[in-house]
């Protein structure tokens, strides 16, 4: 008898298992697992029936979210050693056990967010609201019942409708949602808005919630921060200096603060901006909510290549394998980002599941998502006379250089990717599984390191080189920072002056792709006359102020108890430094050697 391999459905039963043959493939648009039903969704060219993706879908979950929940595995006790010289170690099995704190999740409406919270709400993850007062031990339970592995959960929702003119506030169709599909759960929402990343008050609201507050109550109080002073920073300078914020001559409202900051910035770096204030504020409030221990992420294997590819396009390649972490225990807040672990992991269990899935998923089950993010269509600028709230002084950016309309490499990294998946999906599935084997090279945060240096606006580890990269690779030369100097705010007498530190300057500080991003939109010429930049009217009135969470890295890294501190430490500088001339003045120098369009 022939050693080679049979045709199928060739030969008797026992000489098929003699030879073994390849394992036969089942009938044309059957499901791959129980080969009885009809495939109902393609994973990879695999069919699945509903029964066997729910199955599938559930253990792909599982296999992040449970080993961060075990507690460390037990050594078995053996009396001899074994031939490897490594103990056997107790395998894990089961339903994670009850968990000290409470959970975030962050709901964005989108389709995995959305089918993260219903899969955990289905397999009991999640307690009652009647047991929400139960000890951790479990003491009300009842005979079969099983217990929650999180008494409560908080729902996150970051809304950034205000900014964005072609979004629609979903907070309120997203609350009647979570009290109609969960009605005995202990589900608490948790509306974060997008321009509250300015706004002291925050983390304020956000630890009231302990003491019985609802979202949407008035908190009065101290709220026991050391400072809430926003960093202002100098766009038209390259090293970015940093002044104080509260010196400057606009008092501005939060959303003012953060459209002014997306004028300022061109369309290209909103994508990036807007996932670090999404991402932040997640963290604030897993660190400032009551007895929080997980934060869970609805990010999928598409999500995650989508990532891979924009963050090494825009230079994030240095801090990458840390954001791409499944697991990872997040930094203490007292530290700025910077500090050591802390009480709060954030856990990505759909890294291993496609949004395709996820998009079934609630298709099946009839739940409502918004999977449209629209980041590249910002904010442009603010009409005259308008209100905080009218989105009528809001303009879309829809002038893209672009193919296509696309503003950014976000976005179109984003347009890429969700094609290769419709096409190509296992090779979605390698970028994902490639990426999550980089390993960070650097040292990784830990108190009193400093040789570790923290993006203040990102809160990843930033290149120490990052600067001098730059400098080297750009088409113009940026200059060496000075390490002491003149102070760069613009000398007008009729603009109150600024508290600029030039040898603390935000640039340095900064990773590659913050460095990148924040470049200000440049300068035009319409009709012969020069017009001003966003970032140069935005210096004359002290410069844009950046989110409160950069003033608390920008401290923990130089060592200021507030930034206040700026202001003290330039006084005496300022007596004896050069006044450096503002652009105006420039071009008023020089004014008589311009050549204007309409000359000939």
């Amino acid at each position: 008898m022939s050693c080679a391999n049979m045709p199928d459905a060739a030969g008797t039963p026992a000489e098929e298992q003699l030879l073994m043959p390849r394992k036969r493939r089942a009938a044309t648009g059957m499901c791959v697992k129980c080969k009885n039903e009809r495939g109902r969704i393609l994973r990879m060219s695999v069919a699945y029936c509903k029964a066997c993706f729910h199955l599938q879908y559930y253990a792909r979950l599982a296999k992040t979210l449970h080993p961060p929940l075990y507690p460390e595995p037990t050594v078995i006790t053996t009396t001899t050693v074994p031939p490897n010289g490594q103990y056997p170690v107790k395998q894990l099995v089961g339903r994670p056990p009850r968990q000290a704190g409470d959970v975030v999740l962050a709901l964005s409406g989108g389709a995995a967010s959305a089918s993260l919270l219903d899969v955990l709400v289905g397999k009991g993850y999640i307690g009652m609201r009647e047991d929400a007062d139960a000890d951790a031990d479990g003491a009300r339970l009842e005979r079969g019942q099983k217990q929650s592995t999180w008494r409560k959960a908080w729902a996150v929702h970051v809304d950034f409708s205000h900014i964005i003119p072609e979004m629609q506030d979903q907070s309120a169709a997203m609350a009647d949602y979570l009290e109609t599909a969960y009605p005995h759960h202990a589900i608490e929402l948790v509306v974060i808005r997008a321009e509250e990343a300015y706004d002291p008050a925050l983390v304020q609201r956000l630890r009231a919630y302990g003491r019985g507050a609802k979202d949407g109550d008035a908190v009065g109080g101290a709220s026991g921060e050391a400072h809430a002073v926003a960093v202002a920073v100098d766009l038209t300078q390259p090293e970015l200096p940093i002044s104080s914020g509260s010196t400057t001559s606009v008092v501005e409202s939060p959303l003012e603060s953060l459209t002014s900051l997306l004028t300022t910035l061109p369309a290209a770096s909103h994508p990036h901006l807007l996932t670090q204030i999404l991402t932040s504020l997640l963290h604030l409030a897993a660190s400032h909510l009551p007895a929080i221990t997980h934060l869970l992420l609805g990010e999928t294997s598409t999500r995650q290549a989508q990532g891979i590819i924009a963050g090494a396009a825009i230079g994030n390649g240095w801090g990458l394998p840390i954001d791409l972490q499944g697991v990872h225990v997040l930094p203490t807040a007292g530290h700025g980002g910077g500090g050591g672990g802390g009480d709060v992991t954030r856990i990505k269990p759909l890294r291993e599941a496609m949004f395709k899935e996820a998009a079934y998923y609630c298709h099946i089950k009839r739940i409502p998502t918004v999977n449209h993010r629209l980041w590249d269509r910002t904010v442009g600028t603010l009409g005259a006379g308008a209100g905080p709230g009218d989105k009528s002084r809001i303009k879309g950016v829809g002038e893209a250089r672009g193919k296509g309309g696309i503003n950014s490499l976000e976005k179109l990294t984003e347009d890429f990717i969700t094609n290769l998946g419709a096409t190509h999906p296992s090779t979605v599935s390698t970028i994902s599984r490639t990426g999550s084997k980089l390993v960070f090279r650097g040292r990784q945060p830990a108190e009193g390191n400093a040789e570790h240096i923290v993006c203040p606006l990102c809160g990843l580890p930033a290149e120490p080189s990052s600067l001098e990269w730059k400098a080297r690779t750009a088409l113009t030369s940026l200059g060496k920072l000075p390490d002491t100097g003149a102070p760069s705010a613009d000398d007008d007498d009729d603009v109150p002056q600024t508290t600029a530190h030039p040898a603390h300057g935000l640039a340095p500080l900064l990773c590659y792709a913050c460095l990148t991003a924040m470049l200000p939109s440049s300068t035009g010429v319409v009709g012969g006359v020069v017009q001003s930049s966003s970032a140069e009217t935005a210096a004359a009135r002290g410069g844009v102020r950046l989110p409160l969470w950069v003033s608390d890295r920008v401290s923990a890294r130089l060592g200021w108890d507030t930034i206040d501190r700026i202001q003290e430490d330039h006084e005496h500088r300022d007596a004896a430094g050069a006044k450096r001339m503002s652009m105006q003045e420039m071009r008023a120098a020089v004014d008589d050697f311009l050549i204007n369009d309409d000359e000939e």
